[in-house]
């Protein structure tokens, strides 16, 4: 039986990633050589475009935060040269547009100032999909999470009634449910990438992880691959039956 795989990222908020955790993330893209890769949203921070106020310390400009997040995703292809890539909007790649259109509702329709465009991923041969697009393979939906009430798997199954996969929520969240007519369903919250200790909250309940997804038939096996620190002082995480990775700690 042919099977192909997946890994999916979300929440990295470049550039206010975790760089040890988006290095382990790479260096298991380059293991796995995954047939997919979905960017499940919320990739880059958008922090300078934001409605709430900002920290006075801030170091970038948008087109530096610009200019970072297509770097790192031109690392990701560099990686992954023959890998398809999709990127799913998330609630922070909607805030250029938004405040765009609040500031400025002249412009809000100008391709250029839209994110595939901002972050030159035509170049980069890398998907975009906006907001309400549909991608199940296998009846395993994706989405960012946004958008659906509740914070955990559980919540997103109740209100969507499918499997799927979501980020948005920075941790590891799961759920399996039987239906009347036998039917099996599953749910999965990813982790992020990001600062596990950003200036709003020093001690968020985040997880550092990805998920990786294996399609076999018509049916789908998630694997989520926690990155923790390990006892000889590197960061790492195991993919159970395939492989383990483990980068040093940036300083």
């Amino acid at each position: 039986m042919k099977f192909s795989s997946e890994i999916i990222i979300s929440d990295v908020h470049f550039p206010s990633e975790d760089k040890t955790a988006w290095n382990l993330a790479l260096k298991f893209v380059e293991a796995v050589k995954p047939d997919t890769i979905v960017l499940l949203g919320d990739i880059i921070d958008n922090y300078t475009t934001m409605r709430h106020p900002k920290a006075p310390d801030y170091k970038f400009s948008f087109q530096e935060e610009l200019l970072y997040a297509a770097k790192e995703l031109a690392r990701l292809r560099f990686t992954a040269p023959n890998t398809a890539i999709k990127y799913f909007e998330g609630n922070h790649e909607t805030r250029p547009q938004r405040f765009i259109a609040d500031k400025c509702p002249e412009l809000a329709s100008l391709d250029t100032l839209n994110i595939p465009s901002l972050l030159g991923l035509g170049p980069l041969d890398i998907e975009w999909l906006p907001t309400g697009s549909v991608y199940a393979p296998n009846g395993l939906y994706h989405h960012h999470g946004d958008w659906c009430p509740g914070a955990d798997a559980k919540a997103k199954y109740c209100n969507l009634r499918v499997s799927s996969v979501f980020g948005h929520h920075h941790r590891f969240s799961y759920h399996f449910a039987r239906t009347m007519d036998g039917q099996f369903h599953e749910t999965f919250g990813n982790a992020c990438l990001c600062d596990l200790s950003p200036e709003f909250d020093p001690h968020p309940q985040w997880h550092h992880g990805i998920l990786y997804v294996q399609y076999y038939g018509d049916k789908f096996k998630v694997q989520p691959i926690k990155f923790e620190k390990m006892s000889n002082g590197k960061y790492g995480g195991m993919l159970i039956g395939e492989c383990y990775c483990e980068v040093d700690i940036c300083a």
